[in-house]
């Protein structure tokens, strides 16, 4: 298997979740920029996964910006709160808890001591 495109060696985190409908989805950040893409990863008729669209990380769709100085960690696990949506949890620079509902809608839960 060759190495990843070189532009993938620069992502901080990627994530694979499932999504509300049953699939897969691939989240990753580009450290340069703070991008957070996404890229679906379908199901195949024979039931094996279909990961060609992580052959090109810029087709990946944009699902909002974090940039690394202001948000060093962002992760998920997955459907934070019961919509069936995969969400997102950042710690900030000052090292504010925040939650996304999916992308969007940060609600700060404190300080982390």
């Amino acid at each position: 298997m060759p190495p990843p495109p070189r532009r993938c060696q620069d992502l901080r985190r990627a994530l694979i979740r499932r999504t509300h409908i049953g699939s897969l989805a691939l989240w990753a950040r580009e450290r340069a920029t703070g991008t957070l893409r996404t890229y679906p990863v379908g199901k195949l008729a024979d039931g094996t996964y279909d990961f060609s669209a992580l052959a090109d990380p810029a087709s990946g769709t944009v699902a909002g910006t974090f940039p690394v100085d202001e948000y060093p960690t962002l992760a998920s696990v997955g459907d934070i709160d019961g919509d069936g949506v995969p969400d997102l949890y950042a710690v900030t620079a000052e090292r504010h808890l925040l939650t996304f509902h999916g992308f969007t809608a940060p609600k700060d839960l404190g300080v982390l001591s």
